[in-house]
């Protein structure tokens, strides 16, 4: 399961977590396989994605890998909308370096 230990929402700041879903119904999995970043601009375009549960819905996704000390996966940063949108290198990098800030207070 797909648990968020931090979750914020721009649009509806009141919100503080959202919904536990199956790893395999979340764009995160693709990060779990890789272990490296993933992303997705316009997921309705994006052949990687073909029969997906998401997407239809979640349209953008940006993610990263945490990794503990030992070396293990153990979760994921990641942004995501239910609208296509722009993703730079800046914004992998942001995440990575978000990451790595995480990992060092573990």
């Amino acid at each position: 399961m797909l648990r968020n230990a931090i979750f914020y929402d721009r649009e509806n700041p009141e919100l503080d977590s959202c919904e536990d879903i199956p790893v395999l119904a979340s764009y995160c999995v693709f990060v779990r396989d890789s272990g490296a970043p993933f992303l997705t601009k316009n997921a309705r375009h994006d052949v990687r994605l073909d029969n997906h549960l998401k997407q239809n819905t979640v349209q953008s996704y940006c993610g990263v890998p945490l990794i503990n000390r030992e070396g293990h996966m153990f979760g994921t940063i990641c942004h995501f909308d239910f609208k296509p949108g722009r993703i730079d290198d800046l914004d992998v990098e942001l995440l990575e370096y978000m990451a790595s800030l995480a990992q060092s207070q573990l």
